[in-house]
């Protein structure tokens, strides 16, 4: 069963990144991972469930999985640790926008080009000079624009996203930029010393915090056994998300969106991320093919882990928007992550088509 949420904040919203947090650094993030709304979305089941926390928190620490220390308790909390969770993307008119693609780019005259593998060189002919691929018959990226570009920025609507999945380009009124989406809040603060009640000399921090744009709001699905999510926040509630106690009121939509997905008439497939994954090698995922990739760089994930009152150890994650390009069709999961990462909703990707420059 498949459940569609929509998270609207009641105040502003506060996240943090993987940087550490001392003088002089500005902490916060636009940047919500999906562990934080796993988290947030899983504790809301599991006290409707009636779960015992002390003794979650006693078993992880005892060195117990997460679905482990539930099935400890009972049958139906051990169904919750089943319970993948997808997002969070922004949702505005009622749907989700995903962050644009690495492979889109914005030329100086106004318009969008997309970023296609090269075709390798016939024989005879000399490879593409300063072209060193990181694995044997990975192609370079390559356009026909003689403008000058740069990677576009923003998200994508759905009809935009089906558009790039299906080789074209999107247009400009099917992307919005950050700005008609959120603004950040900065606020500075200082240390005052717990045993002097006085601030503490160069002790100046300043905080980031997310408000955004009315009528927008969070999407977030839900995917699992319909036993345990037949009821599921059937009705309104409010739940905290992030730092600092901010909640969100969570409501249950209708039905789930329809992505899109595109396969066939193409040279190879192509594969969107919607949302950020850490991968074991780096940038690359697992058991896929690839041709080549548009990867614009990596996020630092830490956090705090309540049940065993420590933290997390800093991973990186490639970031949302990353495209590969593949040669092979590939499985038919979810997320390009797996294990734990996958349930918590770390690799999502939309599925398309690409052809050569």
């Amino acid at each position: 069963m498949r459940v569609a949420l929509a998270l609207e904040p009641l105040d502003l919203l506060f996240f943090r990144d993987g940087r550490p947090f001392e003088a002089g650094i500005r902490v916060g993030a636009t940047t919500i991972f999906p562990q934080t709304l796993a988290g947030a979305l899983r504790t809301a089941l599991l006290e409707r469930a009636g779960c015992d926390f002390d003794a979650l928190a006693r078993a992880a620490r005892k060195g117990k999985s997460f679905a482990q220390a539930l099935a400890e308790q009972s049958t139906d909390l051990a169904v919750i640790a089943t319970i993948s969770v997808g997002g969070p993307w922004f949702l505005r008119n009622g749907q989700p926008l995903v962050p644009a693609p690495a492979s889109l780019l914005h030329t100086d005259e106004n318009k969008i080009v997309r970023l296609a593998p090269l075709r390798e060189p016939q024989p005879g002919r000399e490879p593409l000079p300063g072209w060193s691929p990181e694995a044997p018959g990975m192609l370079p990226l390559w356009t026909c624009s003689r403008g000058k570009t740069e990677r576009l920025s923003g998200y994508l609507t759905l009809d935009g996203v089906a558009r790039f999945l299906g080789g074209g380009e999107p247009t400009t009124e099917q992307i919005l930029q950050p700005t008609a989406l959120f603004e950040t809040d900065t606020r500075t603060g200082i240390v005052v010393g717990a045993e002097t009640l006085t601030v503490e000399t160069g002790m100046i921090y300043s905080a980031e915090y997310l408000a955004l744009k009315p009528g927008v709001s969070l999407y977030a699905e839900l995917f699992g056994p319909e036993p345990a999510l037949a009821e599921a926040f059937a009705n309104e509630t409010a739940i905290p998300l992030g730092g600092q106690n901010r909640y969100v009121r969570v409501r249950r939509l209708s039905a789930p969106v329809e992505w899109p997905r595109q396969e066939g008439g193409g040279a190879g497939l192509l594969l969107l991320l919607t949302t950020p994954a850490p991968f074991a090698a780096r940038w690359r995922p697992p058991d896929v093919n690839l041709v080549t990739a548009a990867v614009p760089g990596h996020v630092a994930v830490s956090g705090w882990d309540l049940a065993r009152a420590g933290p997390k150890p800093t991973r990186f994650a490639v970031q949302a928007g990353s495209v590969y390009f593949c040669r092979d069709p590939t499985p038919d999961p979810e997320s390009l992550c797996d294990g734990e990462d996958a349930l918590l909703g770390w690799g999502r990707f939309l599925r398309g088509i690409w052809n050569y420059a």
